[in-house]
This record gives structure tokens, C-alpha cells and sequence, in this order.
């Protein structure tokens, strides 16, 4: 593990972090689209925090709900150890909640956008998302389309959450957080891409896909709690030494980035898709059809909607009814999404790019 003699003198649990005084603080948010009296939660307005009641309003959400039984990296797997969305999600919340209560940063704005990073995924996962592109021809990104989700679907739109929890969700995948915004969204895309970079590693090794004893895992540190604990305090480290958020320039860091292309070359891009493929193209077709039937419960809804209020689960479950020449009704009828359906009739939702001209407004 790294010497913690540096961190151990900048870091003060007793009083503000060392990038406090970067913090957002909540006095500076552009607000909400809705006022109190249109917010389910409006009595909480003059009691808490905002980004406290965001923190609520997601954890409550069926949109986090909803990331249970949705592919991380390994779809369909009945070992409750491997992440899904939801496990995932939880571990960079985690994460993020770690840094920026160290670092003196707002620790419920960081932990609002991780909890709802991933909101926006369809089934399996990056998989799904680049189905959806192909299959539209449309620019599809589960981080927009994750806080389109949360302002225009979430309690038939009335969700209400602040801009800066919906702007960092959108912004959490971008190869670039601009320099202008919140240090806090540096932290949730951080948070992400170490928590998903190491526990794949970890599910990898469970899977046996990998072995424990690969030198370039070794490099990082010899299990996964080593190489999170060398990840956290190398970016802890480096932040307070560049006074902002980063991690980057040291050799930990480094090693990290040269770690995550070594995964997608090693592993994510080696996965056989084909089933998942297979599976996602017999669930699209079906909600298509059921739009265009004038007696379905679907129609005219958007497909692309429709699945991804879906999980892994429930399109595989369609997909061995079609395949197998069974009544799929059924499964149909008892669709988690048939509970958001009603509120988004004779709604035309932009699933490309979200709406923020309320907030450009205040």
C-alpha cells in the first residue's frame, strides 16, 4: 500500500478537506424545473439540503430500481457475486462518497449523480446502447438519455430533481468534464471508471476469465481491495497536489489508464455478444410490432423507450417464448414497464439529448 505520511497530513477528519473551498455548495444550483408546489417532496424543501432531498428522490426511485438484473459485464449469471447496474452503482457511490468527503467536496451532489449514473442503460448493457444506435441510426448515450429519463419519465415527470445532479449524470461517460463545471463531476467520473475497471477485473477472476497472477494486474496491487485502496489514495494524492480533482500524472494513475485499455483489449472486447445480440433484436422486433397494433397496450409507444424499461431478464424471458413458438402475452402483460407506460401516452420524448433550456432560464 502507498505511504499515507502525506495524506495523513492534509487530511483532517475533523475539519474541511483540502478542496473545500471548491465545493459546490447547494445556494449556487440553478434550481429545479418545478416548483415546491408541483414537487411530491415539497415539504422537504425548507427542512433539508437540496442535494440531500436529490439523494432521497433517487434512492426512491424506480429508475434505480430497475438496474437490478441489468448487465454490467457478465449477463445472466446466477453467482449474486458478479455486479449487475444496481451492485455496481452501488460501489461507485461509494467510491465518489469517499473522495469527496476527504477532498472537503459536496458528498450528496457526488453521491446523487453516481446513484444515478447508470439509470439510462438498457439491457446488456453498453451492448444495448450501441444496439439502439445501430438500429435508429441515432445517437444513443446512456449518460444523456439517463437524465432524460430522470426529468421526463421519473413520477410521470414531476421527479424534479436540480440541474447539477441531471447535468453530471449527462455528463459522467464525456471524455472531457468542461473546467468550468463542478469539481464533483470529475469525482462521479472517476468514481465510475475505477469502480468498473477493478471490479471487472475482480468478476473477470470469479469468472475465471482471468487469472490473479497476471503480471499486469500485479501492477496495480496483488487483489482488489489493494489496487482500489492504491487507486484512491494515488487520486487523493494527486488532487490535493494539483489543487483540483485528478488523477492522471502519477505512476499509480498510470498505470490505472494503461490498465483500462488492457481490459477492453483483453476482456470486454473478447465477450461473445451474439447471444445478447440475438436476444435484444427479438425484444425490439416485438415491441415494434406491438406499437404499430392499434389493440396492443403499446401502441404508439417508442420502442427504444420501451426497452430500456426493460431488463436482461425480461428480454430473455420474451425472447425463449417467441423463439420457441409460445404465446408470449404473458410475458408482455406482466412487463415492469406496463407501471410507467400510462403517464408517458401521447408524450414525444427526445431520447438523444436531454432538455435543459429551464435551467438556462434561472
Amino acid at each position: 500500500m502507498k505511504d499515507l505520511s502525506f495524506l495523513k497530513s492534509q487530511i483532517d477528519p475533523s475539519k474541511p478537506g483540502p478542496l473545500n473551498h471548491l465545493a459546490f455548495r447547494s445556494e449556487m444550483s440553478k434550481g429545479r424545473k418545478w416548483p415546491k408546489e408541483k414537487d411530491e417532496d415539497g415539504w422537504m424543501f425548507d427542512l433539508f439540503d437540496p442535494f440531500v432531498i436529490d439523494r432521497h428522490k433517487i434512492e426512491f426511485s424506480k429508475a434505480l430500481r430497475r438496474l437490478d438484473n441489468k448487465t454490467q459485464v457478465f449477463s445472466l449469471q446466477n453467482n449474486n457475486h458478479v455486479r449487475d447496474r444496481l451492485t455496481h452503482t452501488t460501489e461507485v457511490a461509494g467510491l465518489a462518497a469517499i473522495i469527496a468527503r476527504a477532498l472537503g467536496l459536496n458528498v450528496d451532489l457526488c453521491v446523487d449523480q453516481s446513484e444515478g449514473h447508470d439509470v439510462g442503460h438498457v439491457p446488456f448493457g453498453h451492448v444495448g446502447e450501441i444496439f439502439i444506435a445501430e438500429k435508429t441510426q441515432k445517437d444513443f448515450k446512456h449518460a444523456k438519455y439517463g437524465a432524460i429519463l430522470l426529468q421526463e419519465m421519473e413520477r410521470k415527470g414531476l421527479a424534479n430533481f436540480s440541474f447539477e445532479v441531471l447535468e453530471g449524470i449527462s455528463l459522467h461517460s464525456s471524455k472531457f468534464i468542461p473546467e468550468n463545471k463542478p469539481q464533483e463531476y470529475k469525482v462521479t467520473k472517476l468514481s465510475d471508471k475505477i469502480a468498473f475497471v477493478l471490479h471487472d477485473i475482480n468478476d473477470a477472476i470469479r469468472m475465471r476469465i482471468l487469472s490473479e497472477n497476471i503480471t499486469e494486474l500485479k501492477l496495480l496491487g496483488q487483489n482488489h481491495r489493494e489496487r482500489l485502496g492504491n487507486c484512491i489514495t494515488a487520486l487523493l494524492s494527486e488532487s490535493i497536489g494539483r489543487g483540483f480533482v485528478s488523477f492522471e500524472i502519477s505512476d499509480t494513475a498510470k498505470c490505472f489508464w494503461s490498465m483500462y485499455e488492457w481490459m477492453y483489449n483483453n476482456v470486454y472486447n473478447k465477450i461473445d455478444t451474439r447471444p445478447w445480440i440475438a436476444i435484444l433484436e427479438t425484444t425490439y422486433g416485438v415491441l415494434t410490432h406491438e406499437s404499430q397494433n392499434p389493440n396492443s397496450f403499446f401502441f404508439k409507444h417508442d420502442p427504444v423507450i420501451m426497452l430500456s424499461l426493460m431488463n436482461d431478464l425480461e428480454c430473455s424471458n420474451l425472447y425463449k417464448k417467441v423463439t420457441t413458438f409460445q404465446d408470449h402475452q404473458d410475458v408482455l402483460k406482466n412487463l415492469t414497464m406496463n407501471e410507467i407506460l400510462p403517464s408517458l401516452q401521447g408524450r414525444e420524448i427526445n431520447w438523444e439529448n436531454p432538455d435543459f433550456s429551464w435551467a438556462e432560464k434561472k
